[in-house]
């Protein structure tokens, strides 16, 4: 009995199953509701103003979605296997010419001020400058 491959969707730069996705949804709606409704009755006989009572209300409707997000977390974990490799010196110079080819600026110089940060942060930066100065046009 050969399984078919999982269909995914891309969500927020995410890639999730659609039926996780919308199991998700209707458990943290209902969950939500659910706090919203019985937190309202519960403070109906309370002494306090009906804004007060209603603000009440909404705080356990809100965490009535955050404890569905925890059980939704636990009944549906990612599903991604990473592997990682280094890359050998002429696999990085061919993997960073072809994002400079395909940036089209081909200049370190453009970028903004939190992706220059970002290729510091993991040591690409003066890789970037230094492929820049052997090749301006950023062709590969």
């Amino acid at each position: 009995m050969s399984r078919e491959p999982e269909q995914y969707v891309q969500v927020w730069g995410d890639a999730v199953n659609p039926k996780h996705l919308w199991l998700s949804v209707l458990l943290g709606a209902a969950t939500g509701l659910a706090a919203l409704l019985v937190a309202g009755w519960a403070l109906r006989g309370a002494a306090v103003s009906p804004e007060l009572r209603d603000g009440y209300a909404l705080l356990a409707g809100l965490l009535g979605c955050l404890v569905a997000a925890v059980v939704c977390a636990k009944l549906f974990p990612p599903k991604r296997i990473v592997h990682e490799h280094a890359l050998s010196p002429e696999d990085h110079q061919a993997a960073i010419a072809e994002v400079l080819a395909a940036s089209g600026a081909g200049s370190t110089g453009a970028l903004s001020p939190h992706a220059e940060r970002e290729l510091r942060s993991v040591g690409l930066h003066d890789a970037f400058a230094q492929a820049e100065q052997r090749n301006p046009e950023g062709r590969p």
